[in-house]
C-alpha cells in the first residue's frame, strides 16, 4: 500500500525546493534599495548641478544662479528635492531592510546593515562637506 502523504513525483526532492526560497520583490527591493538609494541621491544632486552648468554655460554660483529659475532643470530639481526629503526614511528602511532578507546568515545581515549605514554616513558627509558649493547652490 502506498503512503498518501509521501509524494512519489520526480519533482519532490530537495532540488524542487530551490524556487521556494527566493525573496519576495518587496524584501528584495528593500535590500537592494538600501545600497542604491544614497548613491541615487548623490547622482541626482550632482547631475542637477551639471545640467545647470550646461544650461548656463558656466559653473552655477550660489546666491546668483537660482536653480528654480533655470527652466531646463525644473524636472531634475523637483526629483532631487523629493529624493532628499525622503532620504531619512530611505536611510532607516535601507538599514532595516537588510535584516528581512532570509537568504543570508545573521552575521551577513549585520555586515550588510553596517555597510549600508556606512554608505549613508559617507553620502551625508559628502553633502555636508559640500565640495564645489553644490548643496549651497541647490538650497539657496
Amino acid at each position: 500500500m502506498q503512503n498518501p502523504y509521501v509524494s512519489t513525483s520526480v519533482d519532490s526532492g530537495p532540488e524542487a525546493d530551490v524556487g521556494r526560497y527566493l525573496p519576495n520583490p518587496v524584501v528584495l527591493g528593500l535590500s537592494w534599495g538600501g545600497w542604491l538609494y544614497p548613491v541615487l541621491v548623490l547622482v541626482s544632486l550632482y547631475g542637477t548641478w551639471l545640467l545647470a552648468w550646461v544650461a548656463l554655460g558656466s559653473i552655477p554660483v550660489p546666491m546668483r544662479d537660482d536653480p528654480k529659475g533655470i527652466s531646463m532643470i525644473t524636472l531634475p530639481y523637483i526629483m532631487t528635492n523629493v529624493l532628499l526629503m525622503v532620504a531619512p526614511v530611505g536611510c532607516i528602511a535601507g538599514v532595516l531592510g537588510q535584516f528581512l532578507y532570509h537568504g543570508r546568515t545573521m552575521m551577513f545581515r549585520f555586515l550588510h546593515a553596517g555597510g549600508v549605514a556606512l554608505l549613508w554616513f559617507g553620502s551625508f558627509s559628502l553633502v555636508g562637506w559640500d565640495p564645489g558649493r553644490v548643496v549651497e547652490w541647490f538650497f539657496d
